[in-house]
């Protein structure tokens, strides 16, 4: 029977601290991807990020390109405007207005489980970007499919993500205190209390440990192909590092907490020990 509540308050410690590791997580993932407001949060302010200015300018000049009705000998003429007026855009309030409109649709299309590509509409700026090249080159420049002339942002596949991120973010309110309640339970239900204690700090150690280098080191289980792109990649990098700084304080919290509970169990057992001997002696 004693053997069993050891075994119980083992499996109770252990529990606390995965949920506890997950907690910060989920509370992140419900409020930063599941939630509309705290996506945008982070996702909106990258319009003005010189890099990702750079990259939807190059892939604007790409598009005009690919659609007018150039000679091919004009096109290394024409091009440097274009790149010059499509760097204009790119710092416009009219451009903050595609992006933030873009980032809501690339939510949306994030959050449903059938998928879809995310794109920028840039047809209410063709004319801006094409009428400086055709007073350069005394010649009006025609793109015929102007409702073509879209910025393709990313396509999500079908996948069931969507609906099991969802999931653990909706553990978010309850996740914690479920941990927090295991780790008290344990004690209690524990015969050797202050070995059980011991095992709580080092699982409370671990848990933190790993939350912190998980967080830090997220890039790394990142496929190259999504955090080099062009465009997504920039977005998915300032998730990362959000992800990151986020992440910090739990994870102390957690390797502190773990650290006293260590600490506190490790002494209590020597003081038992202690007065053992000394009770011995008399």
């Amino acid at each position: 029977m004693n053997a069993m509540r050891d075994l119980v308050a083992v499996l109770l410690a252990l529990c606390a601290a995965v949920a506890l590791a997950l907690w910060a997580p989920a509370t992140w993932t419900r409020d930063h991807l599941v939630d509309r407001d705290g996506f945008l949060e982070i996702a909106r302010p990258l319009g003005a990020n010189p890099q990702f200015q750079q990259d939807v300018s190059d892939a604007a000049v790409e598009g005009v390109l690919e659609q007018a009705k150039v000679p091919r000998p004009l096109a290394a003429l024409i091009e440097p405007t274009i790149q010059d007026q499509a760097a204009k855009l790119t710092q416009s309030a009219s451009f903050a207005t595609i992006w933030s409109d873009s980032m809501g649709d690339l939510h949306t299309t994030l959050m449903d489980p059938a998928g879809g590509t995310v794109t920028a509409d840039l047809n209410p700026y063709v004319d801006e970007l094409v009428t400086p090249v055709g007073d350069l080159i005394g010649q009006d420049i025609d793109i015929p499919d102007a409702d073509l002339l879209t910025l393709d942002i990313v396509t999500i596949p079908a996948s069931p993500w969507p609906s099991r991120v969802t999931a653990l973010a909706s553990t978010a309110p309850w996740i914690g205190w479920a941990g927090i309640a295991a780790a008290v339970a344990s004690l209690v239900v524990a015969r050797r209390r202050g070995v059980i204690g011991a095992m709580l700090g080092a699982a409370l150690l671990v848990a933190g440990g790993a939350l912190l280098l998980g967080s830090q080191g997220i890039g790394m289980a990142i496929p190259g192909s999504i955090d080099d792109a062009r465009i997504v990649g920039t977005l998915v990098q300032a998730f990362e590092a959000r992800l990151g700084r986020d992440m910090v304080v739990p994870s102390v919290t957690l390797l502190g907490s773990g650290a006293l509970a260590l600490v506190a169990a490790l002494g209590a057992m020597g003081v038992r020990s202690a007065r053992r001997r000394e009770g011995a002696e008399a």
